[in-house]
């Protein structure tokens, strides 16, 4: 290891670390934290909709469980046309 730093730019290494942690940051970090926002919001809008109006979150269950057999018929596929082009 200490040859390695003796043989690398110091400009360069702190120019990989910068870009590494921005691409970390933006790539996992925000998209984790979208991803969670989004769940929470679907969550309190699901459990809001149960308090206020059963009978709606019955009709939007029974909506999206044909939507998702669909997706997992077809998921395969989709992967495969998307290596494909």
């Amino acid at each position: 290891p200490y040859a390695f730093h003796l043989d690398a730019r110091s400009s360069d290494l702190v120019r990989t670390i910068t870009y590494d942690t921005t691409l970390f940051t933006q790539g996992v970090l925000q998209q984790s934290m979208v991803l969670i926002s989004e769940l929470l919001l679907l969550a309190g809008v699901l459990i809001f909709l149960a308090f206020t109006n059963p009978l709606a979150l019955l009709v939007f269950v029974i909506m999206i469980i044909p939507v998702i057999i669909v997706y997992m018929l077809i998921r395969r596929r989709m992967f495969l046309w998307g290596v494909i082009l």
